[in-house]
């Protein structure tokens, strides 16, 4: 039974997704299955840069909501790896955290060298 906070955070993150949200791929290395979602995706800028607010050149982050790709926070706490496409770009999943809100969840990414 959902309560009328769930309501509104699935009615807000279903909005961002649709104005923000970028398509992204995940093939499980376990079940081998694939899954796309949209996800919103935060990669280094050079206004991050210049600002100074948290920027690392060598890390991307994105967020989920957790049904959307399910599993692959136990795959990588198991230590597999896990390979994640946004926008025909490949990215390794070092790092899963599940968010305050206890529904959605947040990765570190890093860019697959070609």
């Amino acid at each position: 039974m959902s309560t009328p906070f769930d309501d509104i955070r699935e009615l807000a993150f279903a909005s961002i997704l649709e104005r923000m949200g970028t398509e992204a791929s995940w093939i499980s290395s376990v079940e081998g299955y694939e899954k796309k979602a949209l996800v919103l995706f935060r990669e280094p800028t050079d206004d991050r840069m210049i600002a100074q607010f948290g920027y690392n050149p060598n890390v991307w982050y994105v967020e989920w909501k957790g049904s959307d790709f399910e599993g692959l926070d136990d795959a990588v706490d198991a230590g597999n790896d896990e390979l994640i496409t946004i926008d025909g770009v490949d990215y390794w999943v070092r790092h899963v955290h599940r968010k305050f809100d206890g529904f959605n969840y947040l990765s570190t990414l890093e860019k697959v060298k070609s």
